[in-house]
């Protein structure tokens, strides 16, 4: 496909965009580009949550552990471990809910670090600290471009039925 708008000309190729023309000093090129949530298969049966080119992740609340100090400096190498110390249960998806996610796109300056991209997502935590004994509850989990993250899940089972 192409297209040529006042002197500029827009052409879709395999996988990229070219936007070609001549620029002044006065000139803004705006593109957007449809975003819909998609379920991504994975190799291992899985899935990845995508909202167009960004996959997502569920963020997981982590510390760093100093593993060994290096004498006569300040060096030390870290792991990254969660927070609190006992590793979440894999989060499930439910096929039927998916459609009920919610994406919020934060307004004002967005940056490599945080975009603004939220996307809460029904889930199935299996095993949750508060209802231990009683097995697994639905709970909403918000998921953030990968990027944003340090600790984090980004692949999820998935139930097909209810």
């Amino acid at each position: 496909m192409t297209a040529r708008v006042d002197e500029v000309v827009i052409e879709r190729r395999a996988m990229t965009i070219a936007v070609t023309g001549r620029w002044g000093d006065a000139i803004t090129v705006r593109l957007t580009l449809a975003q819909s949530l998609d379920a991504v298969p994975t190799a291992d049966g899985r899935v990845a949550l995508r909202l167009g080119p960004l996959t997502l992740a569920a963020p997981i609340v982590h510390r760093a552990v100093a593993t060994r100090q290096y004498p006569g400096s300040n060096l030390r190498d870290l792991d990254i471990v969660p927070a609190d110390g006992a590793a979440r249960s894999p989060l499930v998806l439910r096929e039927a809910r998916l459609s009920e996610a919610r994406v919020e796109r934060a307004g004002g300056e967005v940056s490599w670090a945080d975009t603004g991209v939220r996307v809460t997502v029904p889930m199935i935590d299996p095993s949750p600290r508060s209802t231990a004994t009683t097995g697994a509850e639905d709970t909403e989990v918000v998921l953030v471009p990968i990027g944003q993250t340090t600790l984090r899940q980004t692949v999820f089972s998935m139930v097909r039925s209810g």
